[in-house]
């Protein structure tokens, strides 16, 4: 009679901590970003999925990663480059706003927020295409509200850099 009691309390403290181990987990859970590059021949357009667990905000910039940026962050040196892009759901609603109340176009868009599953098309034109064919640069990825970097897969971004040139 003692072996079951033993048993069955080793098997409710194993419950338990699996149960506490997987509220702690979710909790500290983050929403994720899946990043794709497809390239037009004017615009690197930078496709963003949303995969959960809940809503994230975009912030309209872009992040370059150069060459040695983990060496160049502990130095206090610039290992990253912002640039501002311009969403095309954001700007397709302003552009739909501002033209029912008869005011110009805005080139401004704001952050967007995005729930689980939804899509958003970042565009990047001109000078900034050329910065990623810079040598030193090595990936690029889109910045949240947080201030977490979402980042594009490497093997895409050698496939767009090579495109490019």
């Amino acid at each position: 009679m003692k072996e079951y009691s033993f048993w069955i309390s080793i098997i409710s403290l194993v419950i338990a901590l699996f149960s506490l181990l997987w509220h702690i987990y979710k909790e500290f859970r983050k929403p994720r970003l899946k990043v794709i590059l497809l390239l037009s021949p004017q615009t690197l357009a930078i496709s963003v999925t949303n995969r959960g667990p809940g809503n994230i905000t975009i912030i309209n910039k872009a992040v370059l990663k150069y060459k040695w940026a983990s060496l160049k962050k502990i130095f206090k040196n610039n290992a990253y480059k912002l640039i501002t892009v311009s969403s095309s759901k954001c700007l397709a609603q302003i552009t739909r706003d501002s033209k029912s109340l008869g005011f110009p176009i805005s080139i401004f868009t704001p952050p967007e927020s995005l729930a689980v599953g939804d899509v958003d098309i970042l565009n990047l034109r001109g000078e900034n295409i050329n910065l990623i064919k810079e040598p030193k640069t090595t990936n690029i990825g889109i910045l949240d509200s947080t201030g977490r970097i979402h980042w594009a897969s490497k093997k895409e971004f050698r496939r767009i850099k090579k495109s490019l040139k």
